[in-house]
């Protein structure tokens, strides 16, 4: 993928040292500096989601240019990435998903949060992009390695047509990676997709 996942390792060590040890009824806790994780996280989302415009735009073969936008399509294009990082998901924000982890002090569980949304947004971005290009299909890649679940295993490699959805072997269906309906499907997803 091209997310910089060094970057990922630098906020969880951000994260860790949000922690604040303190005691509640002589038992030893921990939780984490609630809003400034949340910001890390958010300012992490935004670049995933336009590391993922990038990267259907190279894939696509359309240079990046600054400029070159509209003051309307501007406006549309961050109202449209804030609707994708904002998106409720099982009835809650990554922020309230956050925080819930937070006051806990789990940073494990933060973690997976910001893993798997980052691969949303930047996939999500990516096919809205390759769609305004005018990209007619899309193949769904995996990393390849050890990691991958058998159901996203299953896609390897599946083409289908830019507005069509893969389905895996035991039903559950998106549009791109991060997307699913079932939850099991989208924790930890490492998958992109390639467009023509």
């Amino acid at each position: 993928m091209l997310l910089n996942w060094d970057r990922l390792n630098l906020i969880r060590t951000k994260i860790e040292s949000l922690t604040i040890e303190y005691e509640y009824r002589g038992e030893k806790r921990k939780r984490i500096k609630t809003r400034e994780c949340e910001d890390l996280i958010l300012e992490w989302l935004i670049d995933c989601y336009l590391m993922g415009e990038a990267d259907a735009r190279q894939q696509l073969g359309h240079p990046v240019t600054e400029g070159m936008e509209t003051e309307e399509q501007h406006r549309t294009a961050t109202e449209a990435m804030y609707a994708t990082i904002f998106r409720k998901i099982d009835g809650k924000t990554f922020e309230e998903r956050v925080s819930e982890y937070a006051g806990e002090g789990d940073v494990e569980s933060i973690m997976r949060v910001a893993e798997t949304e980052a691969t949303r947004d930047f996939n999500e971005s990516s096919l809205n992009t390759a769609k305004r290009l005018g990209a007619t299909t899309k193949t769904w890649m995996t990393m390849n390695d050890d990691r991958v679940r058998e159901t996203h295993s299953y896609l390897e490699s599946m083409t289908v047509g830019i507005d069509d959805e893969v389905y895996t072997f035991d039903g559950d269906h998106a549009m791109a990676p991060g997307g699913f309906e079932d939850a099991a499907n989208n924790v930890n997803c490492r998958c992109t997709i390639s467009y023509r």
